[in-house]
């Protein structure tokens, strides 16, 4: 859901449509709730310290027409998100009393889902107290819609319900304070439902754990996708059964299920259901690498149920759900801090939750158990901070050989690689070949020039021979991340190089190739030819050769030449400034980056240096990392053992 409520008009969250809300069937009208065993009562008299501990009280005196909901044992209050005042609609100052008001609700109806929503508030309190929650409260000031209302330093939370007309197919959560929207022809009020609520209170929860508030969520895509993914998984988690289909109940009219906000279960078949009624597709992810070409243009609720996916996953592979609910719960607070948090954060925290929580609860067979379900959720959804293979292996000629048979029986010599399955091929060739392109995701690449230690973000789907190579690339290194390298004369070519080139002469076409094998001046590589409907050749003989005159690196294939244009490779364990190798300019960094906490990375990339320095994979960046590298840069054998980032 929606975060909002800063401090600052301008950083405020733009309150969302309907693919941000989290709803489920609404709680019966004044029921109790399940965790807290409470006869709520509908009262008209004024507040007093004796009012009693266990009721919900609604005032309807103060002032005239309103009513007034506190939660004494809780300390949570419920208010209106607007105060009609003369001819301006305000809101009300948050001051240690809270009023629900609007004279167009003055029905029993309305008293009765006052107290409904305190229910949920209640449950849900109750349940976030049960996994060890405890709110301290900040000072801060509030702002609502724009308006500073006034700052507060105490530990009570705020919930509120927003006007028909006013955000109601969202709900926000910020700083303490809760809003919940009225709804629409397809759409139940918010307030009405525990989970929807649990959603909600879970951002507050994360807020006072890992200090992920609106202008961190905003800032960072990861940790906006964190925050929305934890509200969800711990939401879910709230039924001992979850269905991992989120917000089916917020919608009218679906018992069959067909409408939610977030099928954690199958993100891809998401289909919502707009305030026209109109059925909308989610384009919502389950692995990491399906959406990496598109970073910067999705939203963190399409990035989020990649995270979330994988706790579905723990779960279906056998880890309870009590489980689950304290071991995603305390991973909170394993984080680092906002500006370091990359993709494999939530593996590393999740991860050092589990050994600790199962640790103090099963024998060590189980525990060990636990814990490959959880390696094996997050590698099924693509977080892996390091690639599948070893350079020891990636360097092999034998392992390269192995590679490539294997390959020529998914990707026959002479098939075309033009179904729109990556992993298919067909021996039919296409009758129009751009209505037959497959497309590659490239994923995260970090460009840099040998001679430029500043690193630029790039992400593109590729398609045939570039898309080919990066899907070879890809298989054979088991890594989604790579650096691009422009040096020309400084390149030398290497086992599972994607080479980016370019005619010498018009019509200057590009070409990009796999490299099988390297002797000498010769290069052994496989290639799919865009311009020949994508037909594949896993087996092909080139040459190169430098021209220090010029400045120019020149490729011979198939009697065509080529100037080189750029190469890329994934980036090793330990190579700081993304050059491809792990040499004394990394220590160098690694030192700069512990000392003076300097760094050569645009910000953009800063999560991905983070990654390459974390040696031991603890979460942290430390001595022990420096000691490492040092020993790598020793020992090519040492340096060899380690992997590549993802």
């Amino acid at each position: 859901m929606k975060q909002g409520f800063r401090r600052t008009a301008a950083a405020m969250m733009t309150l969302a449509l309907i693919s941000s809300v989290m709803s489920f069937p609404a709680a019966a009208y004044g029921n109790a709730p399940e965790y807290f065993n409470a006869n709520w009562t509908l009262k008209a008299t004024t507040l007093s310290s004796s009012a009693g501990t266990a009721d919900c009280v609604v005032i309807k005196d103060y002032p005239a027409s309103s009513y007034y909901m506190y939660n004494m044992p809780y300390n949570i209050k419920i208010a209106d998100y607007y105060k009609y005042q003369g001819n301006k609609t305000q809101n009300y100052p948050l001051t240690n009393q809270l009023y629900a008001y609007n004279k167009a609700y003055d029905s029993n109806a309305k008293k009765n889902e006052y107290i409904s929503f305190m229910n949920n508030m209640t449950a849900v309190y109750q349940y976030f107290r049960s996994l060890g929650f405890s709110y301290t409260g900040s000072n801060t000031e509030i702002t609502l819609n724009g308006v500073t209302t006034g700052s507060r330093n105490d530990t009570t939370i705020y919930a509120s319900y927003a006007h028909s007309g006013e955000n109601q197919a969202d709900a926000t959560s910020d700083y303490g304070m809760m809003v919940f929207g009225e709804g629409h022809r397809y759409l139940n009020p918010l307030y009405l439902d525990k989970e929807c609520v649990a959603h909600e209170f879970a951002h507050l929860v994360s807020q006072e754990y890992a200090d992920w508030h609106g202008t961190e969520m905003g800032m960072y895509l990861e940790v906006g996708a964190l925050a929305e993914a934890y509200s969800d998984i711990l939401a879910e988690l709230m039924n001992d059964n979850p269905d991992w289909k989120v917000g089916t109940g917020a919608y009218t009219d679906n018992s069959s299920k067909k409408y939610s906000f977030r099928d954690i279960a199958n993100p891809g078949a998401t289909v919502g259901h707009d305030a026209s009624g109109s059925d909308v597709q989610k384009n919502y992810y389950s692995e990491y690498f399906e959406w990496a070409k598109q970073t910067g243009s999705v939203d963190r609720y399409a990035v989020s149920t990649i995270y979330s996916h994988a706790a579905y996953l723990m779960n279906k592979s056998g880890i309870s759900v009590n489980d689950l609910r304290h071991i995603w719960f305390n991973s909170l607070q394993e984080y680092p801090e906002p500006n370091k948090i990359n993709h494999v954060s939530c593996r590393i925290a999740v991860l050092n939750a589990a050994n600790k929580y199962l640790s103090r609860r099963y024998n060590s067979n189980t525990v060990s158990r636990y814990l490959r379900y959880i390696r094996e959720a997050f590698d099924a959804v693509g977080i892996r901070n390091r690639s599948a293979a070893y350079q020891y292996a990636a360097v092999n000629a034998t392992n390269m050989s192995d590679f490539m048979r294997a390959t020529a029986y998914k990707f026959p010599n002479g098939s075309y690689w033009a179904t729109g399955d990556v992993d298919r091929s067909s021996r039919t060739c296409p009758s129009r070949n751009w209505d037959h392109t497959t497309y590659m995701p490239e994923g995260p690449s970090v460009g840099l020039n040998y001679s430029d230690t500043n690193w630029k973000y790039d992400g593109e789907p590729y398609y045939q021979c570039a898309g080919f190579a990066k899907k070879l690339q890809f298989d054979y290194f088991g890594t989604g991340l790579f650096t691009q390298l422009e040096d020309a004369l400084g390149f030398e070519p290497q086992l599972g190089d994607h080479i980016r080139l370019v005619q010498t002469r018009s019509p200057y076409q590009g070409h990009s190739i796999f490299v099988t094998g390297v002797s000498g001046s010769t290069v052994c590589y496989a290639e799919c030819e865009g311009g020949n409907y994508s037909k594949i050749s896993l087996s092909k003989r080139g040459y190169f050769s430098k021209n220090y005159r010029t400045g120019k690196c020149t490729f011979t294939l198939d009697g065509t030449n080529y100037d080189f244009v750029w190469v890329q490779r994934p980036i090793p364990v330990g190579d700081m400034n993304a050059d491809s190798v792990v040499d004394n300019n990394d220590l160098s960094a690694l030192y700069d980056y512990l000392n003076y906490s300097a760094t050569s990375a645009y910000y953009d990339n800063l999560k991905y240096q983070y990654v390459a320095a974390d040696i031991n994979e603890d979460g942290k960046v430390n001595s022990t990392d420096y000691a490492l590298l040092n020993e790598m840069l020793r020992s090519s054998a040492v340096r060899l053992s380690y992997g590549y980032i993802d």
